[in-house]
């Protein structure tokens, strides 16, 4: 389809019709290979949330009462929550890539239950 103007019509209508034609086609793609799943997104959502929390605890809450166990937990948030950003990539981790652990891990943090240690 060729859009010409002064063929009968104005900036405003071969604008409005190259608009038509390009949300046409957005209609009609398919998501491709390359494409993230809308659950790969979701995993990579609470990935982030998971390594953002791990960041803030000490900004928040100070990290000198923590436990070393408490650190432990605090990078391993870090750790699962880059796993799961990278899942569905190429060479990104996949489902048998997680071990009971850490998907105890996941699942306590989505719940909100997961608790780092402190001294006081």
């Amino acid at each position: 389809m060729s859009i010409r103007l002064g063929e009968g019509g104005s900036v405003d209508r071969c604008v409005s019709k190259l608009q038509a034609v390009l949300n046409k086609r957005a209609n009609n793609m398919q998501p491709t290979f390359f494409e993230a799943t809308k659950e790969q997104k979701k995993l990579a959502d609470l990935g982030r949330s998971m390594m953002d929390w791990s960041e803030e605890y000490g900004k928040l809450h100070g990290l000198k009462m923590v436990t070393d166990d408490g650190l432990r937990m605090l990078n391993d948030l870090s750790h699962v929550g880059y796993m799961l950003t990278t899942v569905g990539a190429t060479f990104g981790a996949a489902e048998k890539d997680f071990d009971a652990a850490e998907r105890k891990l996941i699942v306590d943090f989505a719940n909100k239950k997961v608790d780092i240690e402190r001294k006081d």
